[in-house]
């Protein structure tokens, strides 16, 4: 589990960089493949060792809990984000291509605050799980005493 989520980090790092680049979509499609990969392995092993950790709580109710938390940072991340997406540069809104019909240019923002300050969240959440995150299985050593003393 800590090795994908070192993996979806450095993925993470990826983006973050190559959103500052010009035509390397092929970069930013592999750094979003490689996080959500990464991603999508760690979710269910995440629930799970919740669920081991937080023994003899409800499997129902640890698992609700990580959900609303993780919600809870969610919309954290959202208004972080929008308070710092900003005004492109004269050169950003010459490429850009967000147009209607009539070439007229929408509200273009630049997203390169935001990816940073994902980046630094990400990056402090990974360090301290590395570091911090040693939990003992509760659950695995109950029944492992249990079977101990049924025999």
């Amino acid at each position: 589990m800590k090795v994908s989520f070192c993996v979806a980090g450095v993925a993470a790092a990826s983006l973050s960089i190559c959103i500052n680049y010009e035509n390397v979509e092929w970069w930013v499609i592999l750094s979003i493949f490689v996080f959500g990969a990464a991603g999508f392995s760690i979710y269910p092993i995440g629930l799970e060792m919740g669920v081991e950790a937080t023994f003899p709580v409800a499997e129902a109710t640890s698992t609700g809990l990580i959900i609303m938390i993780g919600q809870i940072q969610g919309v954290f991340y959202v208004i972080m984000t929008n308070l710092a997406v900003g005004k492109p540069d004269p050169h950003d809104t010459a490429i850009q291509t967000c147009v209607d019909q009539n070439d007229q240019i929408h509200t273009v923002l630049t997203w390169k605050w935001p990816f940073l300050i994902w980046l630094g969240c990400i990056s402090v959440l990974i360090i301290s799980f590395v570091v911090f995150f040693w939990p003992k299985y509760k659950r695995r050593n109950y029944e492992q005493a249990k079977k101990l003393t049924e025999y």
